[in-house]
């Protein structure tokens, strides 16, 4: 008998990985200038411990690329393969959110559905690490040694 539940816990565990891996087949880095003339769609709660860094963290993991660095910031364009909608996700002086040339609903859903699988189902965080200037000197936003690191 237990050895029976030992083998659906691990299938259990390698189905859930699949499908992870498959949800985040479809999220891609995109490069489209396009997105430069967006607004911003979707806050997050930067109050959270931390939020900043493990919103570079997760962002980068998944989509296995570096962000485009601004002066306070840094921005991941993303396009969604199922929607073929494209989108834009980083810091700015404001905070961490989302940013799209409308707010449809299409949009919003669409955002929102990326978002929680950023932060519920994706495990998969890598090692990584950026720097950003700002008016109150440098900040530094990173995962080493499992853990996400946030300084000012």
């Amino acid at each position: 008998m237990k050895k029976i539940f030992l083998g659906l816990v691990i299938l259990m565990h390698i189905t859930m990985y699949s499908q992870n891996k498959n949800e985040s087949i479809n999220y891609q880095s995109t490069n489209d200038l396009n997105l430069k003339t967006r607004s911003r769609v979707k806050d997050l709660d930067i109050s959270i411990p931390k939020m900043r860094a493990e919103f570079f963290v997760r962002l980068y993991s998944l989509l296995n690329s570096q962000p485009e660095k601004s002066y306070e910031g840094y921005e991941f364009f993303i396009k969604d393969r199922k929607t073929g909608l494209e989108f834009s996700a980083g810091l700015t002086a404001f905070g961490v959110g989302y940013f799209a040339e409308n707010n449809s609903a299409k949009m919003i859903q669409t955002i929102d559905k990326f978002n929680n699988f950023l932060f519920n189902n994706f495990k998969d965080l890598k090692d990584c690490k950026i720097e950003i200037e700002n008016d109150f000197g440098r900040s530094i936003f990173g995962f080493e040694n499992g853990k996400i690191i946030e300084s000012f």
